[in-house]
């Protein structure tokens, strides 16, 4: 098992560095914040456009658990999912060159985010089941943390400059996706490399004879297991606040703050790189203590600095602290949130119920993130006041989201 988990850690790596990679123009938040605001969307319709990237996909995945485990073909689910999560917004793009209408265009953007984030959630959570396979258990927890990371780390790179190149031609329509179309076809070059080395995955024998015999998880396993109850209800909240946060927090960066947006693809790079380094031992610690302890000990800090940046917003440094603990509902402390939820769900499940552990939580977190992007708009818009007054005390009621989190992770079954 070492020698497999071994050569299958390299693959694995490879994979996740070139798809970075891919889908560094396409799937990167600052840009699509960026093309919604060159295609002059109204900004109470962030959060509807947004919304639509995590509600199709999460039923979508859940409805397919049976389908999939049945199909047993996860290496090439997860490598075709992310070619077409590349491919699908290229259709947005050219669109926006010949369409002017802006409900088409709206309706257009909510379809192709839907489709796209589908195509990733389908690739996500399949590439869990197949770390859970291909990795030795005692190096599951290091390494699905490690491999998640790495996922981000290089098409952040690319990423810093494609927003320097898309930011000379921000308020030229037509300029603007011309180069947003060549980044796009350009990373889309690298998906080849990481067809390649994923499909080189092999599972030992053991796994395989185990996944052909193995019984096939029922709804009801999920309410037999406590543990996993508790992370749903943990997912769903998490979900709900990184969708509320999620939606305006680089619009409030762009618009009250005045940065460039150069400055806050930086500034994602560099919480990329130190996601990397610290993933390992975020691993360790998730063995030590239990998930749940460390992810409650991060929602603690994050808490805190949102507190402390909402209640004294002239403290720059505060909103910096912010930025690295939670940046847009993630940042270091939330991404290593996002991780061990998934990885927690994985680790919960026997063999047969990979599946629907996984779908089961990725659902919770889906609709929380949904409904948290549905209810933005209406919220800010009930605020009186200045633009920056509004945002900061939309971000305040956002508060108790992370609180309500770290008062669930106290709560451990004995």
């Amino acid at each position: 098992m070492i020698g497999f988990s071994q050569r299958n850690f390299k693959l694995c790596s490879i994979y996740s560095f070139c798809t970075a990679l891919a889908i560094a123009v396409s799937a990167n938040a600052i840009v699509t914040d960026l093309l919604l605001l060159n295609l002059k969307f109204d900004l109470a319709k962030f959060g509807i456009i947004k919304s639509c990237m995590f509600l199709l996909p999460s039923i979508s995945y859940f409805a397919s658990a049976g389908l999939l485990l049945r199909l047993n073909r996860d290496l090439t689910i997860a490598a075709q999912a992310y070619l077409w999560r590349v491919l699908l917004p290229l259709i947005l793009t050219v669109s926006a060159f010949f369409i002017h209408s802006q409900t088409v265009l709206l309706v257009l953007a909510s379809v192709i985010f839907s489709l796209s984030y589908t195509c990733a959630m389908f690739a996500n959570n399949t590439l869990l089941k197949i770390y859970r396979n291909a990795l030795s258990p005692s190096e599951f927890n290091r390494g699905s943390i490690f491999l998640t990371a790495l996922l981000s780390m290089p098409g952040a790179f690319f990423c810093l400059l494609a927003v320097s190149i898309l930011n000379r031609f921000s308020g030229d329509r037509q300029a603007f996706l011309l180069c947003l179309l060549v980044l796009q076809l350009v990373s889309l070059l690298f998906e080849y490399p990481a067809y390649k080395s994923l499909m080189a995955v092999r599972f030992p024998h053991v796994v395989k004879e185990a996944q052909k015999h193995s019984p096939k998880g029922k709804i009801a396993d999920i309410f037999r297991s406590v543990e996993l109850k508790r992370l749903l209800v943990l997912s769903t909240l998490h979900g709900i606040w990184t969708g509320a946060v999620s939606t305006y927090f680089v619009i409030y960066l762009l618009r009250v703050w005045q940065f460039k947006a150069q400055w806050i693809a930086a500034l994602e790079l560099l919480l990329t790189v130190l996601n990397l380094i610290s993933a390992k031992s975020l691993g360790r610690l998730a063995d030590r203590f239990g998930c749940d302890r460390v992810i409650g000990t991060a929602f603690a800090v994050i808490l805190t600095i949102q507190l402390l940046w909402t209640s004294m917003p002239t403290m720059w440094i505060f909103l910096l602290f912010f930025c690295f603990a939670a940046h847009n509902g993630n940042g270091m402390l939330g991404i290593a949130c996002f991780s061990l939820e998934s990885s927690w769900s994985a680790a919960l499940a026997k063999q047969g119920q990979h599946e629907l552990f996984i779908a089961a939580r990725t659902l919770l977190y889906s609709i929380g993130c949904f409904a948290g992007c549905q209810l933005a708009g209406p919220l800010l818009t009930l605020f009186p006041g200045t633009e920056a007054e509004q945002f900061l005390r939309y971000f305040r009621c956002t508060l108790l989201l992370p609180l309500l989190m770290v008062l669930l992770t106290l709560f451990r079954k004995k």
